[in-house]
């Protein structure tokens, strides 16, 4: 009966070993990514990793709701500095935050 056991229990153990000691994707590569993109879009400011996500989290969700494929680009062009993400925030109801979310802007787009 053990015997039978024995050999699932290592196997088991082998993948939670290979699982725990290989990174799933390199830290680096992605702070790399979100860095390229936040250039690529016109920002200008210094790159806040945590500001970045928001505003790019405003136009995920935007896009989610009315599955426009121009939308996320759209929202996202001009370092979010755009009449696009302003309503963006009005759809998804964070009107109520705009000045957060134009400070927020204006932060990432450098320029004031």
């Amino acid at each position: 009966m053990y015997s039978s056991i024995a050999p699932l229990i290592l196997l088991a153990s082998s993948c939670l070993l290979i699982f725990n000691t290989t990174p799933l994707v390199e830290s680096s590569n992605v702070r790399d990514l979100h860095k390229r993109s936040f250039a690529s879009l016109g920002c200008l400011g210094v790159y806040n990793k945590a500001t970045f996500a928001r505003l790019s989290r405003v136009c995920e969700d935007c896009y989610q709701m009315y599955r426009d494929d121009d939308l996320h680009g759209l929202c996202r062009s001009n370092c979010f500095n755009n009449e696009y993400f302003k309503k963006c925030l009005e759809a998804l109801l964070l009107s109520h935050e705009k000045e957060k979310f134009d400070e927020m802007v204006m932060d990432l787009y450098g320029k004031k």
